[in-house]
């Protein structure tokens, strides 16, 4: 029976590479050779698909070609597709995403910032100017239509035509914008030295997942391994390209295309970094919950019903542990760490004398990947197998003997850790716990601990080192609700707080102030100096409105030199109009900007709960009117929004 166990637990704790014959697959690009898909030639060309026993073609896509229906059709086993891939789902296209490449969509709308004023699309500052104009769209790209009507635009408002992908088309003013991949077309305007505005979905909340790697229902039911082994290789490449771009721009130039220059395709690798998260996140990461976000996003816009659902559309792995958990073991770990935990027990209680049967033991406790100490009720050490040492760099023969109070748990922590091993004794249950432990390089490491009892007067304690997962899902949770350049709330956080506002004013019958505040002329900025001294003049705007407000106050970045600002509790439009003409004070000092002198205003409407009504959506659209007369009339002032009762008499 102890041979069965040790064999089950052996096949759960392996990693054995999907390396059979080798099998043919296709894989189809969604758009022509390039650094966009580096990953996949870096896993052909080193070799990773061969290790897992396959043979794949890497195809680019064709004029008029659906790279999803390739797919779908059979065509190719896998493919690269864009966030609505969730859409096609919800419409019974048997879509499977694997993972996900970039963290962030690279998608976004570009215009020409050098048309001369006799040019009919000579003056696009702002997404709305778009209204009733040519724009070149790219299939598939739902993230922007959602975008477009995010900020106002409905489609019957767009003049959307015929995709050249030819930015001369912008250049010279044939149409007044095109849809771009921010790492790909961008270089040309700034190789030739034209300035130019983007117009990005992120700034509007509209935070997708770009290049999602895919494949269908019926290719995972029937080749699992296959798949996986895809998966595999696929991201270990990626991980090699973004760790050698200079190596794989050679091996694209050389062996794939020459459409662009080494030094276009340079340019491409730089611009993903900060997209794909590569130095934080692991290739291919992604979560349910951002998947529901983008849902949110879509149902909004009315372009996905309410009752959407995720199933079958996120890979899961065969273990039955969610493919977007952090690194290989994540929770798989946690899961086998149990397994292991009630099989020494049993082990122990079976046979005492741990005679010559427990060497196939020992030999599968020194190779999983959880550290595994045995102590007795004092906390002396009497096993510390080899994970032990990796995780705590103390080597067992120096260990071995010790107490684990004096080597292992924190000063602070030692009365806590006494009171739950005397409570194991009593209650004969295995423990879980996340702590703080410390090691021999005179640092600490959180781990996830997993304590049961062994008899005679035995501990087994196993614990697996999460100081990396907790800090990526930290890093994730700021992501997601944080604006990038400035560092200050995105959208999201501005609802979410506008919300929690209105419910405790509610509550406490006090009034809540929202103030819109708009950059005046800071396209010019971007003009006259470049995007870079614009995103520093950004930066300072954040603390110039940071000193005019309370530290309990939310200030949050909603567009590109858009804010917004929650005053809590505050006492009436006189006490609003206050703040914000102390905001506007402080932004007409002019700025210090590598050895520039910048000067910029702003417009500020000011709406209010609950005058301007009680939902988030109806107080922000208020301050954004009072904001857009300000702008209209004078600029460099402050509006307020009349009551809701005032707009209903005007109305008549």
């Amino acid at each position: 029976m102890i041979k069965n166990w040790i064999f089950s637990l052996t096949l759960l704790v392996a990693s054995v590479p999907y390396a059979l014959s080798s099998e043919s697959v296709t894989l189809q690009l969604k758009w022509k050779h390039q650094f966009q898909f580096a990953g996949y030639y870096a896993a052909l060309e080193k070799g990773f698909y061969a290790e897992e026993g396959l043979d794949v073609a890497i195809r680019e896509a064709e004029p008029e070609m659906d790279p999803i229906e390739v797919v779908v059709n059979g065509e190719a086993e896998f493919g690269v597709g864009t966030s609505e891939l969730l859409l096609l789902h919800n419409h019974f296209k048997p879509v499977v995403v694997l993972g996900v490449i970039f963290q962030h969509s690279p998608l976004a709308l570009l215009s020409s910032a050098s048309l001369p004023e006799s040019n009919l699309y000579s003056n696009i500052q702002q997404v709305q100017d778009l209204r009733n104009k040519p724009i070149m769209i790219e299939a598939n790209s739902a993230e922007l239509m959602a975008y477009l009507s995010k900020e106002g635009l409905s489609r019957d408002t767009l003049k959307i035509v015929k995709h050249s992908f030819n930015t001369s088309d912008v250049m010279a003013g044939r149409v007044a914008a095109m849809s771009v991949y921010t790492t790909d077309e961008v270089f040309e305007f700034e190789r030739l030295g034209e300035p130019y505005t983007l117009f990005r979905p992120k700034d509007s909340g509209v935070d997708f997942y770009g290049d999602n790697l895919f494949t269908t229902i019926h290719e995972l039911k029937h080749h699992p391994k296959r798949v996986a082994a895809f998966r595999r290789a696929s991201f270990k490449g990626w991980r090699y390209a973004m760790d050698h771009p200079s190596e794989i721009v050679d091996l694209i130039y050389e062996r794939y295309s020459q459409r662009h220059t080494k030094a276009h395709l340079m340019f491409e690798a730089e611009k993903m970094k900060d997209l794909l998260e590569s130095e934080l996140i692991s290739p291919g990461y992604m979560t349910s919950k951002r998947w529901h976000h983008i849902a949110k996003v879509y149902v909004e816009q009315g372009s996905l019903s309410a009752d959407y659902s995720l199933d079958d559309f996120l890979y899961r792995s065969e273990e039955g542990v969610s493919a977007d958990l952090v690194k290989r073991w994540g929770l798989g770990a946690s899961l086998i760490t149990i397994i292991l935990l009630s099989f020494l027990a049993y082990v122990w209680r079976l046979n005492r004398r741990l005679d010559k049967r427990t060497s196939w033991l020992r030999t599968v406790v020194d190779n999983t990947p959880t550290a595994m100490v045995i102590m007795d009720s004092q906390g002396k050490i009497i096993e510390w197998n080899h994970q032990a040492e990796q995780i705590f760099a103390w080597a067992s023969e120096d260990i071995i003997g010790q107490s684990v109070y004096d080597y292992v748990v924190p000063l602070g922590d030692q009365n806590k850790f006494r009171r739950m091993i005397a409570n194991l004794f009593d209650r004969r249950e295995v423990k879980v716990a996340e702590g703080w432990s410390r090691t021999n390089r005179n640092k600490l490491v959180l781990c996830e601990w997993h304590y049961a009892v062994l008899q005679p007067g035995r501990v087994v304690a196993m614990a697996n080192d999460i100081t990396e997962r907790k800090a990526l899902e930290n890093k994730l949770k700021e992501l997601a609700h944080s604006d990038a350049l400035t560092g200050i709330g995105n959208r999201t956080l501005f609802f979410e707080k506008l919300e929690e506002a209105i419910a405790l004013a509610k509550r406490r019958k006090e009034r809540v102030a929202v103030l819109f505040i708009d950059l005046d002329d800071f396209k010019i900025v971007n003009d006259q100096y470049g995007h870079e001294v614009g995103d520093v003049v950004l930066c300072e705007v954040v603390q110039r409105i940071k000193m005019a407000v309370r530290e309990a106050d939310v200030l949050a970045r909603i567009g590109g030199d858009e804010f917004v600002l929650i005053l809590h509790d505050c006492e009436s439009n006189a006490h609003a109009r206050q703040v914000a003409e102390k905001v506007l004070f402080n932004l007409e000092r002019p700025l210090q900007v590598a050895g520039l002198t910048v000067t910029v205003g702003g417009s500020i409407g000011i709406s209010m709960y609950p005058d301007n009504g009680e939902k988030t959506a109806d107080i922000l659209k208020s301050a954004d009117r009072a904001m857009y007369e300000v702008k209209q009339k004078e600029k460099n002032g402050v509006g307020i929004a009349p009551p809701r009762s005032r707009l209903g008499k005007k109305a008549h």
